[in-house]
């Protein structure tokens, strides 16, 4: 699922609301066996990245408003060599960029320019 995602933790500690980054993905689920134990993980890849550099184990949903397209999870996650608690602010309706703001062509103006 295509998702826009804003991490509210780093390292355990709350990070600043005025120097979060949303980041635009995918997020998926997976789990698997380690141990005698199923682990659920939540995976986020952000477009351009390479995979598993963003993971929330055993993630629960924190808050979901029913007004709003933004769902926090909280979990924990393996940062520099130790469990933290980590928290994201995943948007699961982020508004798309216009194919204008992107740089396509406006076609009307295409259209005039054409013999």
């Amino acid at each position: 699922m295509h998702v826009t995602m804003t991490p509210l933790r780093s390292g355990g500690r709350p990070v600043p609301a005025g120097s979060r980054t949303p980041m635009r993905g995918t997020l998926a689920t997976k789990k698997f066996i380690g141990g005698d134990a199923w682990y659920k993980v939540l995976g986020f890849q952000q477009h351009g990245c390479a995979p598993g550099k963003f993971e929330l184990y055993e993630a629960r949903v924190k808050n979901c408003e029913a007004e709003s397209s933004v769902v926090v999870y909280s979990g924990t996650a393996y940062e520099d060599g130790a469990w933290v608690v980590q928290e994201w602010a995943v948007d699961v309706a982020p508004t798309a960029p216009t194919p204008f703001a992107i740089g396509w062509i406006n076609p009307a103006r295409h259209r005039e320019q054409q013999p």
